[in-house]
């Protein structure tokens, strides 16, 4: 590893870190009222839209709970960074009415996430959330946004088929950890097995009994396909933000299995402070996803404060901080697709080629 540049990052972090330490403490009434608030406004449309309406006040409706249950879904990212005593029963709150109705219980993301801000992992293929757009054709934007159309059938898919499978075939149970147990970027991944073995949890359980009953209430015509069609859209629409959103975290351009320094790996991130517009593509903070990436202890209603302060309070490092920052979602877009697409490899001299 480079020496010089693991210094560097340590006098950022250490400059930075007397700046944001009392912003470490998660405000457990935040979460609440933050969550609950668009978790109810989101389900509250997305009932309205499967009503008998016009197309144009079902179009608005579910624009509305897409947005909103955008938000309640990206408190994964959060579960997944909070300790368990921080905001008691959240956990379990956010899986019964985001997680299982959404078909993304958090056991997608809990173990997935974390390997993603570890320096072994980073930019590898260990890293679920990474892949190298940036050095790979374009294409592979395109089919990474358009599978995301197709991502709610594989969830039904996953839970209604693979999940009763996988409780009479270990065989089955270990390649459906592997390959569809988790939210994922990086073609491809495969989940590594936890040492205790993979267990079916009742997040999985309660996920499958909602496909099969919808599946059974189809059957006997309890309910019309209308509503599974109107929770289709929603969840695409809600994947599709989601897509942009990920593409504009990160510049995307390791490539390799060696260790990112903690100051690339914080370059490699970008900051889109934009205005109260951007919270909506990017709730719940993850506008600040590259001091995100530098603290990753601050909880989201930390960041846009902690943004402020180090802009205010760097001095030595001031200008390193600030080359994460880009002034908008089509910008980092734009730079994504027009990045130079020629090999790179952990380690090279000019890894990092930003601030232009």
């Amino acid at each position: 590893m480079d020496v010089s540049k693991n210094s560097r990052s340590r006098t950022l972090t250490q400059e930075g870190l007397p700046l944001v330490r009392d912003l470490m403490q998660a405000a457990p009434a935040t979460y609440w009222r933050d969550y609950l608030f668009c978790t109810i406004l989101g389900w509250g449309a997305f009932f309205m839209a499967g009503g008998e309406i016009s197309a144009w006040l079902r179009a608005l409706y579910l624009v509305v709970a897409a947005l909103a249950l955008y938000r309640s879904a990206i408190f994964i990212h959060e579960i997944v960074h909070l300790r368990r005593d921080s905001v008691p029963g959240f956990r379990a709150v956010w899986n019964l009415f985001s997680g299982v109705p959404l078909l993304i219980p958090s056991f997608f993301y809990e173990g997935v996430h974390l390997s993603h801000h570890r320096v072994n992992f980073y930019g590898t293929e260990g890293d679920g959330e990474y892949f190298p757009f940036g050095r790979k054709s374009r294409g592979f934007l395109a089919i990474f946004f358009l599978g995301n159309l197709l991502f709610p059938m594989v969830l039904i898919f996953r839970h209604l088929v693979l999940t009763p499978l996988s409780l009479v075939s270990g065989s089955v149970k270990t390649w459906t950890w592997r390959h569809f147990s988790s939210l994922e970027v990086n073609f491809s991944y495969s989940r590594p097995i936890p040492a205790s073995g993979v267990k079916t949890t009742p997040e999985e359980f309660l996920a499958f009994l909602l496909c099969a009953s919808s599946a059974l209430a189809l059957y006997l015509r309890l309910i019309s396909p209308h509503w599974i069609l109107v929770w289709y859209t929603m969840a695409a629409l809600l994947l599709s933000m989601n897509a942009l959103r990920t593409l504009a975290a990160h510049r995307y351009r390791f490539e390799g299995n060696s260790k990112v320094s903690s100051l690339d790996q914080y370059l490699d991130s970008i900051d889109i402070p934009g205005n109260f517009l951007t919270a909506l593509w990017a709730p719940v903070g993850l506008r600040f996803h590259a001091t995100h990436h530098l603290f990753p202890g601050l909880p989201y209603h930390s960041l846009g404060l902690a943004h402020r302060r180090l802009n205010e309070g760097l001095v030595e490092n001031l200008a390193t901080y600030q080359r994460a920052t880009c002034p908008s979602l089509w910008r980092a877009i734009r730079d994504l697709w027009k990045s130079p697409r020629h090999p790179l490899m952990i380690g090279d001299e000019h890894a990092i080629l930003i601030g232009k």
